[in-house]
């Protein structure tokens, strides 16, 4: 277990423009996909494949979507709504998780940092459901999610090339993607958690399934919302 300060915002990221199926985006940036239309409806997107790439696709329930080179996607939100949501206005304000966490976490589980690092990059909503290629990531690799160091973009590179030959076996269905869910959520009137859960895994990562990640406030800093917490742990299981 680790104790540290925390600083990731999470908050609703979508784009206002028109819903794209087919899209494919490279390492050097990711692409975000959703809509509303004027009539103040939603027009769902998911994640999707296009020209052995991640894209976001129409269809599915979600309010965005982002790609992250050829390995990753992540939708949030919902566009029905969901009846057993109750929003909660400290939470809606934003968590924040930091750099140096990730990276700790990269130290015992790297797929679950980088997902953290993507959520940290996209300033996306949670919930959110992130579907990853089975591409392996080492602690090393954690900096090019966290956009540090030169080599950043070789790395990623090298993971692009390496995801467009696997998602050809998941298109077959020879191989099967790694999904996680990601949620926040209020243990206490002071603990706030954000947990990872692992619904499909794959061999070549630790054996781990869950991410819990508990901020701790003072009573009067979390009446104020000023986001920074007293103290933090994390702990796999």
């Amino acid at each position: 277990m680790k104790r540290l300060a925390l600083s990731l915002t999470i908050t609703l990221l979508f784009t206002l423009a028109p819903l794209a199926t087919g899209l494919g985006f490279s390492s050097k940036g990711s692409g975000s996909v959703g809509s509303r239309d004027g009539g103040g409806g939603c027009s769902p997107v998911d994640c999707g494949m296009y020209d052995g790439c991640r894209a976001c696709v129409g269809g599915g329930d979600a309010l965005s979507c982002t790609t992250s080179g050829c390995w990753g996607c992540t939708i949030n939100g919902y566009c029905k709504p969901n009846p057993d949501f109750r929003p909660d206005p400290f939470l809606e304000s934003g968590v924040k998780l930091n750099r140096r966490t990730i990276r700790e976490i990269a130290a015992v589980h790297p797929r679950f940092a980088a997902t953290l690092a993507l959520q940290n990059a996209a300033a996306a909503k949670l919930p959110a459901k992130t579907r990853w290629t089975p591409v392996e990531l080492t602690p090393q690799d954690i900096g090019a999610f966290l956009n540090e160091g030169q080599g950043s973009e070789a790395i990623l590179k090298r993971l692009d090339k390496r995801a467009r030959k696997l998602n050809q076996r998941i298109m077959t269905g020879e191989l099967a993607d790694v999904v996680y869910d990601v949620s926040v959520s209020r243990e206490s009137r002071t603990v706030v958690a954000v947990t990872l859960q692992a619904t499909k895994s794959t061999p070549v990562d630790p054996p781990y399934s869950s991410l819990t990640v508990r901020l701790f406030y003072s009573e009067d800093t979390f009446l104020a919302k000023s986001q920074k917490p007293i103290r933090t742990e994390w702990e796999v299981h």
